[in-house]
């Protein structure tokens, strides 16, 4: 403790002289601020502070899917429940990914297992991003890019990685029943309407009108230039009045989701405003207000979530504005009201 403190000091006083004791930390800059600000509080009782205290939401897009299905298990796994204890939702999934190599009798699946290749940092990546329609690709892309970090750029074979990537996919849709169904919905009215050359549309919570995927097929042109003696397509005139709707579905619940987020952070800072708290920082999910405020402020948050979702049936609403092509997903039974108690929603 008395070395702990210590070091604050030193950094404090001299950042430039203590730079081997803190740059291998995770967020080195924010630690010499800390420490900066923590020094100057100290035996000070008109110290007034100008540092955030951030609030990062617990994996925030698949929050916003277990409030709009009402997805109390999902909802207990991001953090959205009244309890005592903090639930990690990306050690669960590596838990089951685990569970499921481990029953598998394919060699692609026991090379994974070997040396405890499946960590919570390599599955992070897609779990946090299957919220915004992250394909079976990008899955892929993000276990090679997680393993090279981990492992000083050695690189698993492809086979390995498509083999992991589906399991972990499948993994997410088990554990995640209701967001998974919310996922399929959304892709098949997405598809369903670029099918008939039209994009999604939806009024946001804060009254916003919205037209998303408007992924029209390009034209182009074959270009011949005497380099290599290669031939290039260029898109080069425009594009055509069609829509893509592979692209589409791969844009459409991502923009969805993402304008939950910012409904979200609007309603959030209005709130604040209207309560006298003027000074805070937002970064997608992460929201930074003054130590004095933070407390409030988080509450303040969680109501706000809480209330837009018991105000506003999401899909139900996007189905209505868009073709009514498929069923919305069923109901769960996440209560609401609790998650305004939710002292873990965002730490």
């Amino acid at each position: 403790m008395h070395e702990h403190r210590d070091l604050t000091r030193r950094v404090a006083r001299n950042p430039f002289g203590t730079v081997e004791h803190w740059k291998d930390f995770k967020d080195p800059f924010q630690f010499v601020a800390a420490c900066k600000e923590l020094v100057a509080a100290q035996n000070n009782p008109d110290f007034v502070t100008h540092l955030p205290v951030f609030l990062d939401g617990t994996s925030n897009g698949i929050q916003h899917l277990a409030l709009m299905t009402r997805d109390e298990e999902a909802g207990r796994l991001v953090n959205l429940t009244d309890t005592d204890e903090r639930y990690d939702l990306y050690g669960a999934l590596t838990e089951r990914v685990i569970e499921m190599l481990r029953a598998s009798a394919d060699k692609r699946a026991k090379w994974w297992l070997i040396g405890e290749r499946v960590t919570r940092n390599l599955l992070k990546q897609p779990v946090m991003t299957f919220a915004y329609g992250v394909t079976e690709e990008g899955v892929r892309r993000q276990i090679i890019e997680a393993y090279k970090e981990d492992h000083e750029l050695h690189e698993p074979q492809p086979w390995h990685v498509a083999y992991l990537a589906k399991t972990v996919l499948a993994a997410t849709a088990e554990i995640l029943k209701r967001p998974s169904a919310a996922m399929a919905f959304m892709c098949g009215l997405t598809e369903g309407q670029a099918k008939q050359n039209l994009p999604l549309t939806w009024i946001s919570l804060t009254g916003l009108p919205i037209i998303s995927n408007r992924c029209y097929a390009p034209n182009t042109k074959l270009v011949e230039i005497k380099l290599k003696r290669r031939r290039v397509y260029l898109v080069a005139d425009g594009r055509k009045d069609e829509i893509v709707p592979s692209e589409a579905v791969n844009d459409g619940p991502a923009n969805f989701t993402h304008s939950m987020d910012a409904s979200h952070l609007c309603r959030w800072v209005n709130a604040a405003v209207r309560e006298g708290i003027t000074d805070f920082a937002v970064i997608h999910d992460c929201y930074g207000s003054l130590a004095p405020q933070v407390q409030r402020f988080h509450q303040i948050g969680r109501r706000e979530m809480a209330l837009m979702y018991l105000c506003y049936d999401a899909l139900l609403r996007l189905w209505h504005n868009n073709g009514r092509h498929g069923e919305p997903p069923e109901m769960g039974k996440l209560d609401l009201f609790e998650v305004q108690r939710a002292e873990y929603a965002f730490t």
